[in-house]
C-alpha cells in the first residue's frame, strides 16, 4: 500500500509542474500571406519575405510568411508591423523595404487563441515612379533580334522576352537598353520587377555618358539565377545612383548563359524604378 500512495503522490506532484496558469499559455499570431495596396498604373506584384513585429514595446524580431507567432501579452495590443525583402534577390540581404509605409494596428490576442490575419501595406505617399513598363502594349526598351514580346506574362497578357540560343547564334550576352531617365541623388532609388527565367543569368545594370561622351556602365555584383516561376525583384539603385553623381541614366537589362549551358531565356515583367 505504501508504493500505491508514493505512486500516487508523485503523479499529483507531476500533474500540479505541467498545470499552466493563463497567463502562461499564449496565443498565436499566424500570417499566411499579405498584400499591396495598388499603386496607379502600377500591378500590386510584391515578393514581401517576411514580417517585423513589435507588440507595445516587445519588439518580436522578424519572421518569414508564413509564420506561427507567440504571444504573451493579452488584450487589445497595438502592433508595429514592418514589411521585410530580400535586396537585389540575395537572402543574406533582408531589409525593411523603405518604399513601403509601416503599419500600425490594433489586435486582440486570447490566452490560447490563434489571431488568424493578413496584412495590406502601401507604397509611402512620397514615392515617384520615374520609369514604368507594364509590357502591355509597348515598351522603351531598344529593338533586338533576340527580344520579343511573349504571352507568358504575371500579370496583364504580355512580357519582355529575352532569350540566347549560342547553338545557333554565336554569342552568349544580350543586352537591352531602356531611355535615359533623371534620377535623384538625394532620394533612395529602387528597381522593381517580376521576372521567370527557366535557363540562364540576368542582371540589371546601370548606363551614363561622361564629359567626353563615352558610355560607361554600371554593373552589380551579382546575378538572377533560374527559377521555377515568378519572382518579383526589389533592387537597389540609391549607391550606385548617388556614388556616379549623374543626373541621367539609362537602365540596362542583361542576359547571359551560365557555364556549360548554350541557351538562355528570361521573361521580365511589370518594371519600374521608384524613388523616395
Amino acid at each position: 500500500m505504501k508504493g500505491f500512495f508514493v505512486i500516487i503522490l508523485l503523479n499529483l506532484i507531476l500533474l500540479a509542474s505541467c498545470t499552466k496558469t493563463v497567463s502562461e499559455i499564449p496565443s498565436y499570431l499566424k500570417v499566411d500571406s499579405v498584400s499591396i495596396a495598388t499603386l496607379p498604373n502600377v500591378p500590386s506584384t510584391h515578393g514581401i519575405y517576411g514580417l517585423h513585429v513589435i507588440i507595445e514595446n516587445d519588439n518580436r524580431g522578424s519572421w518569414q510568411i508564413p509564420f506561427l507567432m507567440p504571444v504573451l501579452s493579452f488584450g487589445s495590443r497595438t502592433a508595429i508591423i514592418t514589411p521585410i525583402v530580400k535586396r537585389n534577390n540575395l537572402s543574406t540581404l533582408l531589409e525593411a523595404y523603405p518604399l513601403y509605409d509601416p503599419i500600425s494596428v490594433p489586435v486582440n490576442f486570447v490566452s490560447g487563441m490563434t489571431k488568424d490575419t493578413g496584412f495590406q501595406f502601401q507604397y509611402s505617399s512620397s514615392v515617384t515612379t520615374a520609369l514604368n513598363e507594364s509590357m502591355e502594349l509597348t515598351n522603351n526598351f531598344n529593338p533586338s533580334t533576340s527580344t520579343l514580346v511573349s504571352d507568358q506574362a504575371r500579370t496583364g497578357s504580355k512580357s519582355l522576352l529575352m532569350a540566347i540560343d549560342s547553338s545557333n547564334v554565336s554569342l552568349n550576352l544580350v543586352s537591352l537598353y531602356n531611355r535615359p531617365i533623371n534620377l535623384s541623388q538625394t532620394k533612395q532609388v529602387y528597381l522593381e520587377f517580376d521576372y521567370y527565367m527557366p535557363e540562364g543569368a540576368f542582371s540589371p545594370s546601370l548606363s551614363y555618358e561622361d564629359a567626353k561622351g563615352t558610355r560607361k556602365n554600371i554593373f552589380f555584383d551579382n546575378f538572377l539565377l533560374p527559377n521555377n516561376g515568378w519572382t518579383h525583384v526589389y533592387w537597389m539603385l540609391t549607391e550606385a545612383v548617388r556614388v556616379n553623381g549623374q543626373p541621367s541614366y539609362t537602365l540596362g537589362l542583361n542576359l547571359t548563359t551560365r557555364e556549360g549551358k548554350s541557351n538562355a531565356k528570361v521573361y521580365i515583367d511589370n518594371l519600374r524604378i521608384m524613388e523616395k
